[in-house]
């Protein structure tokens, strides 16, 4: 990496990287590895969504906060990247937080956006306003619960 690498911006070094050593796995965890051609397509397609998402906002602004309350995973890194690449600021949270911990992480963060998994849904649906509050995203395979969207959905589609 040379000093001027040092001052591009994330974005930018995703793209070189996966141009230069795309093939390579770039995360991974007990589940699935993540080259970094598919980490830079997948978090594209996903800030593609999130800059675009239906709402009364149309969609994350600059400066928008992504909560992500996951466990150590590859969604963890996919998240917080996208949150960049669509000019948001991702906030990581702890996955042990108490309700209470929680609702003042959200609350504080003002988030417009949280990503979540199955094991922390029903904390997420207990904090979380319905209408009006933040979208879900929920990371798997399966269809999301009612009112929130599919992560793995999002990044695999190509966005509108």
């Amino acid at each position: 990496m040379e000093c001027s690498d040092v001052i591009r911006p994330l974005p930018d070094l995703l793209r070189a990287h996966a141009h230069r050593i795309g093939g390579r796995i770039a995360f991974a965890d007990a589940r699935r590895g993540v080259t970094y051609a598919d980490l830079e397509r997948r978090t594209g397609r996903l800030a593609g969504h999130l800059a675009a998402r239906p709402g009364d906002d149309g969609g994350l602004r600059r400066g928008d906060r992504v909560a992500v309350y996951l466990d150590d995973c590859v969604e963890v890194m996919e998240s917080c990247l996208a949150a960049v690449r669509a000019g948001a600021v991702a906030v990581p949270l702890n996955p042990r937080a108490s309700d209470p911990e929680l609702g003042d992480l959200l609350r504080d963060s003002a988030a417009a956006v949280v990503v979540t998994d199955p094991a922390h849904l029903d904390q997420v649906r207990r904090l979380v306003p319905g209408a009006g509050g933040p979208s879900v995203l929920v990371i798997g395979d399966g269809p999301p619960p009612s009112g929130m969207l599919s992560f793995e959905a999002l990044a695999t589609a190509e966005p509108a």
